[in-house]
């Protein structure tokens, strides 16, 4: 089941799955701005990340000397969201703990997300509630894929992203077990990044940038995608290789080191949340 939401100028789809953005349209522009999910290449579009980021060093950790499994990117983004709230301009989805959930993350929680158009934008704004006992622990991001090229009259190589500020960057490496201690050179003083097809041969890009806004334009089109990922630090980057989107990904962690201790107290950047206790935090896109 999806929902629509509405302005004048935007309209997005939202799919109780995982609340999911499954479309993003714009009668002003006539543009389509969301990847299609192409089972061939990606069948996602916009998944939700929690409550980790990335992937956990053997897709596993342990939390009071008892050991669970959990997936890429935690579990959110393949559960059942209920639509708790919905006007034409905005809706707020929520997930509880439940039996499947309490069989990888031992904490009680409630996860609000609520969405909400107003002209050409669309903000994110997500909210967790510890609702046990114990000290929480969680991270959030989004990954939301954009279609490249934006129009039919240009190729993905025409296509870049572009930082509001100039970056001196490094590229955190990843391999299938996690972060490596290596990082890359990236960015010198620079804005730009031009997309090409193999630039995420080595998976994505995991960097840590001052700007806090981040664009994909062209120089053949006035349209294009402004996202302000606010308080989040990192920033992922990804594609895959020959298809037609790039993620530009809000993260607050990352994937394992592959020298994580996989103590779930002890990994870098979680969120630990009180009992009783929320927290919350947005980001927006906009759509030109």
């Amino acid at each position: 089941m999806t929902i629509l939401l509405r302005s004048n100028e935007l309209e997005v789809a939202v799919a109780l799955r995982g609340a999911e953005w499954h479309a993003v349209y714009s009668p002003l522009t006539g543009l389509n701005y969301l990847w299609s999910g192409d089972v061939r290449f990606w069948s996602r579009r916009a998944p939700v990340l929690f409550p980790i980021v990335g992937t956990l060093k053997g897709n596993c950790y342990w939390y009071r000397q008892k050991l669970f499994h959990m997936g890429r990117h935690g579990f959110a983004r393949d559960q059942d969201f209920v639509l708790a709230e919905q006007k034409d301009h905005t809706a707020t989805l929520v997930l509880r703990k439940n039996d499947s959930i309490n069989q990888i993350y031992p904490f009680d929680f409630l996860l609000s997300i609520q969405y909400v158009v107003n002209g050409l934008e669309l903000t994110t704004t997500y909210v967790v509630e510890n609702t046990g006992d114990d000290l929480m622990y969680f991270s959030l991001g989004a990954h939301p894929a954009f279609r490249v090229p934006l129009t039919e009259d240009s190729r993905y190589e025409d296509w870049y992203l572009e930082f509001e500020q100039a970056e001196t960057l490094n590229r955190w490496c990843l391999n299938t077990e996690g972060l490596l201690d290596a990082e890359k050179p990236f960015l010198h003083h620079q804005q730009r990044i031009a997309l090409h097809r193999e630039l995420f041969n080595d998976d994505a890009l995991v960097l840590q940038p001052k700007s806090r806004r981040i664009a994909l334009r062209s120089d053949r089109s006035p349209h294009g995608i402004e996202v302000d990922y606010a308080n989040f630090p990192f920033l992922g980057i990804w594609a895959v290789p020959q298809a037609d989107f790039v993620c530009i990904e809000p993260w607050l962690g990352h994937a394992d080191s592959v020298h994580s201790t996989q103590q779930l107290e002890e990994k870098p950047h979680m969120i630990a949340l009180p009992s009783a206790s929320q927290f919350s935090i947005s980001w927006t896109v906009r759509f030109f």
